[in-house]
C-alpha cells in the first residue's frame, strides 16, 4: 500500500513530485495521481492523525477490496541474488516488487514490511538479532540500516563491527566502515534524521527554526514575515509547508506540548490566510 499521509506531508512540504516518488518508493505517475485523487476529494497536508492510510486508500480507490487481500509474496532467492550486485539496494528491488504486484493484481508489502520479511527470511541477518536479544543488546534494522544500542556493561564496538561483518560477508557483503559510528551517551544521537538520546524528537536546531517562524508569522502576519524572508512563495504554500513539519515533529513525539501549541498557532494562521483570499 502506497503511504498516502507520508506523500502528503512530503509535498505539503513543498517537495517536488520527483522528490517526493524518491522518498516514498512510488514512480513519479503514481505520486501525480494520488495528488490528483487528492485535490479531488478535498485532502490536504496536515491530516487528521485518526485518518490511516487504509481509510485514504478507500476513499481514493473505491473499486479496490479491502478485505481478504492476497499479497503477493516477495522472492527472497531472487532479492538476495539481486543484491549482491553493484548498484542495487534493498529500495529498488522493492519499487520492482510492487510494479510486479499490481501488474499480477495482487497487493504489495510495504517498504518496512518487505524489508522486515526479507530479514526475516535471511538466516545470517536474524542470527545478528538473536545474539543480541540473548545479551539484552537493542537492535533495530531500516532496510540496510543497523543500530545497536544498550549499556556499556553489554555493549562492545568491536565484537557486534565483527559480528555484522561475518554475517554480511557470508551473504557476500561488506561492512561500510565510513558509514559505521560509534555514539556515545555524551553526543547527540542521531538515526535517520531522528534525534533519539533521551526520547526520539526532531533536532534542536529544526524546533528553534519552527519556534522562530511561529513567532515572526503571529508578530507580523504570514505574507509580511515572508517579505522580511524574501522567501519566493505563496503564504498558501508556506504555511502548509510549516504545518507539515510540526506534524512530523508531532508523530515522532506525539507529546510535545510545545509543538501542539505550535500546531494550533499554524491552524488558526492558515484560515486567516485562506480568508485573505
Amino acid at each position: 500500500m502506497v503511504d498516502y499521509k507520508e506523500l502528503l506531508r512530503l509535498t505539503g512540504m513543498g517537495y517536488s513530485l520527483r522528490q517526493t516518488a524518491a522518498s516514498v518508493g512510488h514512480s513519479h505517475h503514481t505520486v501525480k495521481n494520488v495528488l490528483e485523487l487528492a485535490e479531488k476529494h478535498g485532502v490536504e497536508w496536515p491530516i487528521d492523525e485518526d485518518v490511516t492510510n487504509a481509510e485514504l486508500e478507500k476513499l481514493f480507490y473505491p473499486e479496490r477490496r479491502t478485505v481478504g487481500r492476497h499479497y503477493a509474496k516477495p522472492d527472497y532467492a531472487y532479492i538476495h541474488k539481486e543484491l549482491s550486485k553493484k548498484g542495487v539496494t534493498l529500495t529498488l528491488l522493492w519499487q520492482e516488487y510492487c510494479e510486479r504486484a499490481h501488474a499480477n493484481g495482487e497487493t504489495p508489502y510495504m517498504s518496512t514490511q518487505f524489508g522486515d520479511k526479507f530479514t526475516k527470511g535471511e538466516k545470517y541477518v536474524t542470527e545478528i538479532g538473536k545474539w543480541c536479544g540473548e545479551r539484552g543488546i537493542n537492535y533495530t534494522r531500516y532496510c540496510d540500516d543497523m543500530t545497536f544500542s544498550g549499556g556499556k556493561a553489554v555493549l562492545n564496538a568491536k565484537e557486534i563491527t565483527q559480528l555484522v561483518s561475518r554475517a554480511l560477508w557470508k551473504m557476500g557483503f561488506k561492512l561500510n566502515m565510513k558509514k559505521t559510528t560509534l555514539i556515545g551517551s555524551s553526543q547527540r544521537q542521531q538515526v535517520t534524521g531522528i534525534v533519539v538520546n533521551e526520547k526520539a524528537q526532531i533536532s534542536s536546531k529544526q524546533r528553534r527554526e519552527i519556534r522562530q517562524e511561529i513567532y515572526y508569522c503571529e508578530k507580523y502576519g504570514v505574507s509580511q514575515s515572508l517579505f522580511f524572508k524574501g522567501a519566493d512563495i505563496t503564504p498558501e504554500k508556506y504555511i502548509n509547508s510549516l504545518l507539515g513539519r510540526i506534524s512530523f515533529a508531532l508523530q515522532i513525539d506525539p507529546a510535545d506540548v510545545k509543538m501542539h501549541e505550535y500546531f494550533k498557532v499554524a491552524k488558526k494562521l492558515k484560515s486567516e490566510v485562506c480568508g485573505e483570499k
